[in-house]
């Protein structure tokens, strides 16, 4: 393959954060510039107010841009407004907000939150890529020596690969019941059934361009308006684009995808004791020869790390990696 080709046909990685989550992406940042990545275009999207505390991350092959050029105009001024608020409230006061906004409708401005419109950053941002694959990745992500390029090209160029993670359906968490139920009612499928489910939340996660382009025109057409109308209007904290995208593969490209197991990712809860998350990070690298890991962001305000404190633990690993 001559290298233009190669070139064109890397994936494009996909990034959409905020200044409470810099320092995390940082982390990233360097991961994968010492992996077999470090060639992928990375679009990288950020809260407006926050776009200058990442341009010292301008480079080669990284792309900065705005919520503002990927929101309508609407939506991307109640987000602002939406995070003043939050600021104001606290996270308590917000996260009561929400659950009156779930049950009254009211009020209206937790719909607009971050967690919220980033979602629809990112699925109008793959939407508008020219790529035929992109690749979803948090900022709280590790890219581990083992990661390749080939995890997200499906192995017959006609094909979709998605990742998946059955587990058991008791073992369901409410949040995660509340994204399959939301998924089904705004595709007019029936709930899921039997004794498993598909809880495949997390990055990375890779999109078919093509096929999230079709579930988003079929939104706009079942719904008469458009597609991030309908779900700004689904209760707040209960939809998941990552669901509603995973539902309409196995609704309309069944046949066509290759459904990929998630051993090659890897989880990391608790980052409170630096030194035991040293020791599980190179569990999950050197035994497990994981690709990628999660090491759980605390931005929320609900944890008591902070990248910093084992930012150093990561190096060290990736380096003798």
């Amino acid at each position: 393959m001559t290298e233009p080709a190669r070139m064109a046909s890397l994936p494009l990685l996909l990034t959409v954060t905020w200044s409470g989550d810099r320092a995390h992406f940082a982390l990233l940042r360097e991961s994968l510039k010492r992996s077999a990545l470090a060639d992928c275009p990375h679009l990288v999207i950020v809260h407006d107010e926050d776009l200058p505390l990442f341009k010292a991350f301008r480079e080669p092959g990284l792309t900065l841009c705005s919520s503002a050029a990927v929101l309508p105009a609407l939506v991307e001024r109640r987000r602002f407004c939406a995070r003043r608020q939050q600021e104001r409230w606290g996270r308590r006061a917000t996260t009561v907000a929400g659950s009156l906004a779930r049950r009254f409708g009211w009020p209206r401005w937790v719909r607009y939150t971050g967690w919220h419109t980033q979602q629809l950053c990112k699925l109008a941002a793959v939407a508008g890529s020219d790529a035929r694959t992109v690749v979803a990745m948090d900022s709280d992500l590790i890219v581990t020596p083992h990661a390749r390029v080939e995890d997200f090209l499906p192995a017959r160029p006609d094909h979709i690969l998605c990742y998946e993670d059955w587990q058991p359906a008791e073992a369901l968490s409410r949040k995660v019941e509340h994204w399959q139920t939301t998924a089904c009612r705004l595709l007019d499928l029936p709930l899921p059934e039997g004794d498993k489910r598909d809880v495949y939340y997390d990055t990375p996660f890779v999109f078919d361009v093509q096929a999230l382009q079709s579930l988003l025109g079929w939104l706009d057409e079942r719904y008469g308006r458009p597609w991030w109308e309908t779900l700004i209007d689904c209760p707040p904290r209960q939809w998941s684009e990552f669901g509603l995208y995973r539902a309409w593969l196995r609704h309309r490209f069944q046949g066509q995808v290759e459904w990929t197991d998630r051993s090659r990712a890897g989880y990391l809860y608790d980052a409170s004791d630096a030194d035991q998350l040293a020791r599980e990070l190179r569990e999950l690298v050197e035994a497990r020869r994981c690709h990628y890991v999660t090491i759980h962001s605390q931005s929320n305000g609900r944890h008591d790390w902070h990248p910093d404190d084992y930012a150093d633990q990561v190096r060290a690993l990736l380096s003798g990696a």
